[in-house]
């Protein structure tokens, strides 16, 4: 079931509605409220809207390199596998 939540990001206020924990969503809260905080440092003069786009370009950048990982360690596993079936078989 869905709760809702008072956040705070860079000083604007939000409902958000989550199934999650009201402990994760104050992480998420806090990881997208660094990574902005760390862009507008970086330019000064950005307003909330380019530091948002800004923020979620690299967010999504984050997230397709972390997808290219897993599916390179979930193939790995795939490969192991495959060789430790073929040395049973070979045992049998």
């Amino acid at each position: 079931m869905k709760q809702t939540y008072d956040v705070e990001i860079l000083g604007q206020k939000y409902i958000v509605k989550s199934a999650e924990s009201k402990e994760h969503v104050d992480r998420v809260v806090q990881y997208l409220t660094d990574k902005m905080k760390d862009i507008s440092r970086g330019q000064k003069g950005l307003s909330l809207h380019d530091i948002s786009i800004l923020t979620l370009l690299n967010v999504a950048d984050e997230m397709f390199k972390n997808k290219a990982e897993v599916g390179r360690y979930k193939e790995q596993v795939v490969q192991k596998a495959k060789h430790m079936l073929r040395l049973i078989d070979t045992e049998v």
